[in-house]
C-alpha cells in the first residue's frame, strides 16, 4: 500500500510540473564497491574459556568457529549460508553447518548428541540397535532413522558414501586401524576423533557437551545443560570428605573381577563425592588401560572392609550377554548353570538367576590354591584333595595355580583308582536324562 502511495505522489509531481521548462536530466552518481572475499587471515578468533576440559578448544568470530581436538585436529565450522574463507590452511578441516548425515562410531559422542536432542543429525551407526546402551539411539535405529553402516574397523563404505555422509565421528580405537580412517577421508568425508575419554578431570569429560554444542550450532543448549550439571553437583563438591571407602567392580564371564585404576575417571569421580576408592596393585601388562582384571580372591582381600560396593552391571545383563556370545561363537546354547563368584550370593541374586532359567550350583571341595606367590606343595595339595573326595563332588581348582597344573594328571588318576569316574553337571543333576 505504501508503495502505491509513493507512485501516486510521484505521478502528481510529474503532472503538475509538466508545463514548466524541463531541466536537463542528471544521472545519479554511482559508487562501485568491490567486496573482497573473506580470507582466513581476516578471522580474528577469540578463544572461549573452559572450566575443566583440556582436550579441546573453541574459538569464535563472525559466526565462524575454530575447534581443536588434542594436538592434531583443527576444524573450521562454517555457519549455514556463509562462504568458506579463502586460504584456509591445509591442516584445517572445513565443516559446513548444518551437519545432517553423520556416521557415529563414538558411544560417548552419541550420548552428547542425545543430551542436545540432536539425534536427527546422525544417519549412520557403527553399532547395531541391540548394542546401544542409549535408549534414544536404540529406538532411532529400530525406527529406521539411523542405519547400521558396519563396525568401526570394517565400515560399509558403499552405504556411507551413498548416504551423503558429511562427518565421521570416531573414537580413539580408529588409530588401531589407520587404513580405515584414510579410506574414509579419501572418499571426501571429514573424520573427527573424540578424545573426551582422555580428559584428566571427570568434569572435563562432561564439558565436552560444549564442543558438540558448537559443532551443531546448539551452544545455548549445551551451556544450559552443563550449568545445570554443575549446579546439581555443587552441594556434593562443597561437602567435606566422608572417610568412606568404595569398591567399584564387575565380574567377568570367567569369574575374575574387573576393577578401575587410580587414574581412571570413575576413581576420580568417587573422590569428588568425598570417598576413597579401594585400589589394587596395578598390572604393568595392562599398560595405559583404565581398568584391569584381578582374581576374585585378590579382590575379596582388598574390598572385604569397603564401606560401599558398586557393581557395574547386573546379574541378568551378564548372563544374557554371555549366553548370546556363546551361541554366536559356537552355534550351541549355553548350559543354564550359574555359580556365584566366590560362592557369595544373596536371595535377590539367586532369584534373578532362577528367573532367567539358570540353576545355581556350588562347589563342594576346594583348598587354598590361589596365592600365586605362596603355592602349596604337591603333598599338601594331595592331603587336602584326596581324603575329602566324595560321590557327586564338585572340585574347585584354580587355573592360576602352578601346583594344580603339576599334579592334575596324577590327581585324576588317583581319583580313578579310588573308584570314581568323571562327568558333567547334567550327569550329576539329571541322571538318566538326555537332551540336557
Amino acid at each position: 500500500m505504501k508503495r502505491s502511495v509513493v507512485l501516486i505522489l510521484a505521478a502528481l509531481t510529474l503532472f503538475l510540473g509538466g508545463c514548466a521548462a524541463r531541466s536537463p536530466m542528471v544521472e545519479p552518481e554511482t559508487e562501485t564497491t568491490v567486496k573482497e572475499a573473506l580470507s582466513w587471515s581476516d578471522l580474528d578468533f577469540r578463544q572461549e574459556a573452559l572450566c575443566y576440559a583440556q582436550e579441546f578448544t573453541i574459538a569464535q568470530t563472525q559466526g565462524y568457529q575454530k575447534l581443536t581436538v588434542g594436538t592434531d585436529q583443527t576444524f573450521l565450522v562454517v555457519p549455514e549460508g556463509a562462504e568458506v574463507p579463502e586460504s584456509v590452511p591445509q591442516d584445517v578441516t572445513v565443516l559446513r553447518q548444518p551437519l545432517q548425515n553423520i556416521y557415529m562410531v563414538s558411544s560417548a559422542s552419541m550420548d552428547y548428541f542425545c543430551k542436545l536432542d540432536a539425534l536427527d543429525a546422525v544417519k549412520l551407526s557403527s553399532q547395531k540397535a541391540t548394542s546401544w546402551y542409549l535408549p534414544q539411539a536404540r529406538q532411532a535405529m529400530e525406527e529406521g532413522k539411523i542405519l547400521y553402516a558396519g563396525k568401526y574397523s570394517a565400515p560399509d563404505y558403499e552405504t556411507i558414501l551413498a548416504s551423503g555422509c558429511d562427518l565421521a565421528v570416531e573414537n580413539a580405537m580408529i588409530y588401531h586401524t589407520p587404513e580405515v580412517m584414510e579410506q574414509i577421508q579419501r572418499l571426501g568425508i571429514p573424520v573427527l576423533v573424540d578424545r573426551s575419554s582422555y580428559e584428566d578431570h571427570p568434569l572435563g569429560r562432561m564439558e565436552w557437551i560444549k564442543f558438540y554444542g558448537a559443532l551443531l550450532n546448539r551452544q545455548g543448549e549445551a551451556q544450559a545443560y552443563y550449568d545445570s550439571l554443575l549446579t546439581s553437583l555443587a552441594p556434593i563438591l562443597d561437602e567435606a570428605d566422608t572417610g568412606k571407602t568404595v569398591a567399584f567392580f564387575y565380574i567377568t564371564a570367567s569369574g575374575a573381577v574387573n576393577v578401575r585404576k587410580g587414574t581412571d575417571y570413575i576413581t576420580k569421580s568417587i573422590a569428588l563425592a568425598g570417598c576413597d576408592s579401594v585400589l589394587f596393585a596395578e598390572d604393568e601388562d595392562t599398560g595405559a588401560n583404565a581398568s584391569q582384571t584381578i582374581q576374585m580372591e585378590a579382590f575379596y582381600n582388598g574390598a572385604v572392609d569397603a564401606d560401599i560396593l558398586i557393581y557395574n552391571s547386573t546379574v541378568d545383563g551378564e548372563l544374557d550377554s554371555l549366553a548370546a556370545l556363546y551361541q554366536e561363537i559356537t552355534g550351541q546354547e549355553l548350559s543354564h548353570f550359574y555359580r556365584p563368584p566366590q560362592g557369595k550370593y544373596s536371595e535377590q541374586n539367586l532369584k534373578l538367576a532362577q528367573e532367567l532359567g539358570y540353576q545355581t550350583v556350588f562347589w563342594s571341595l576346594a583348598y587354598v590354591d590361589w596365592y600365586t606367590d605362596n603355592q602349596p606343595t604337591r603333598q599338601q595339595a594331595f592331603d587336602k584333595l584326596l581324603p575329602r573326595i566324595h560321590n557327586g563332588a564338585i572340585v574347585l581348582l584354580h587355573s592360576t595355580s602352578s601346583t594344580n597344573a603339576a599334579i592334575l594328571d596324577e590327581l585324576l588318576t588317583k581319583y580313578e583308582e579310588m573308584g570314581y569316574a568323571f562327568g558333567n553337571l547334567n550327569d550329576l543333576l539329571f541322571p538318566g536324562q538326555t537332551g540336557q
